[in-house]
């Protein structure tokens, strides 16, 4: 009796955006290969999405107690609002499509799978418009991005972030990005993104500069405060799209100056990061001003890859990166 012959599988799934390839499945053991469609890695080890992930499981208590005070404060709610006012009047979404490139399936057609993925894993419906600038356009925080809008929101990326960061790594940038999205941080951080630009120019005598005026210090660092601590919680949504701690330690370790890749290196930042002493950073922060002598707004990478640290522990009492994984992940 004949037996039927067993068929060879001579296609691989990319696990991060499904896209089929002609490729031998053993083959990706031998080579490293790229996937035509979002340039990330091919792999066998299947990626989780979350679909029913709540992201109060994954802030950040600082994030929390940060937001929770500054929304104690009298007549910060219409303080906000009159900042994304002013955002929108002066970086309107239509102020980027006349200056940049919008990506698309036909244009920077990776950059748009990756935020793709990044929606998908999270669990996301939205997808924000995303455009490429010819440089750093407006400063910001986390990596020299920018979002805006608020009915129709959109996320602008420098050119250069495309050039000096790997493919997984602006896909963590993308991820991070969307976390602010999907943890209802969007229009606080625009405010909080404004005011800081606000606040490195001169305003002279204009609407703007009046308005500065009447922003009294304690709304100022409040607001400014909690911006740096909402990256902690959008780093985190950076780790579950990325799913992979050592990555995403490579990433923040380049922006806090160093490109090496030697494994050396990454370990000797780990251990600045595992040693550094996380209260006199929040004792910093709460310092009326001194966030204002900075010339450009810092990016805390040493900080935000501790509190990485303790999030990926094993101590972790609450829901910790492993646990979520565990719970809420579905391949």
């Amino acid at each position: 009796m004949n037996s039927t012959p067993v068929q060879e599988q001579n296609t691989v799934n990319c696990s991060f955006c499904g896209k089929t390839h002609s490729i031998r499945p053993e083959t990706l053991s031998k080579i490293e290969i790229r996937c035509s469609q979002c340039k990330l890695m091919l792999s066998s080890t299947p990626h989780s999405h979350f679909q029913h992930l709540d992201p109060a499981v994954y802030r950040h208590q600082l994030d929390t107690d940060s937001q929770q005070h500054l929304r104690s404060l009298p007549g910060v709610d219409n303080i906000i609002r009159k900042l994304l006012d002013f955002a929108q009047e002066a970086f309107p979404e239509s102020f980027f499509a006349a200056n940049c490139i919008q990506a698309s399936p036909q244009q920077y057609a990776d950059l748009h799978a990756k935020l793709e993925v990044a929606c998908r894993t999270l669990g996301m419906t939205l997808r924000p418009h995303l455009y490429i600038s010819p440089e750093d356009m407006v400063s910001s925080t986390g990596w020299g991005t920018f979002s805006g809008g608020t009915d129709k929101p959109f996320i602008v990326l420098p050119v250069t972030l495309l050039e000096n960061f790997e493919e997984h790594e602006i896909l963590a940038v993308l991820a991070h990005e969307m976390g602010h999205f999907q943890l209802n941080q969007h229009a606080v951080k625009v405010a909080a993104d404004f005011l800081q630009l606000m606040l490195t120019k001169p305003l002279r005598r204009n609407p703007m500069g009046a308005f500065l005026e009447n922003i009294t210090p304690p709304v100022q660092n409040a607001l400014l405060n909690w911006r740096y601590k909402a990256d902690l919680s959008a780093d985190r949504s950076a780790l579950l799209v990325l799913q992979n701690p050592e990555q995403l330690a490579q990433l923040l370790m380049k922006i806090a100056g160093n490109a090496s890749e030697s494994t050396n290196t990454l370990e000797n930042f780990i251990t600045q990061a595992r040693n550094l002493d996380r209260q006199s950073i929040l004792n910093w922060l709460d310092k009326p001003g001194v966030q204002q002598l900075c010339p450009t707004p810092p990016r805390f990478a040493v900080w935000r890859m501790a509190e990485l640290l303790s999030w990926t522990s094993d101590d972790m009492k609450t829901y910790g990166y492993s646990k979520i994984i565990k719970v809420f992940a579905a391949s």
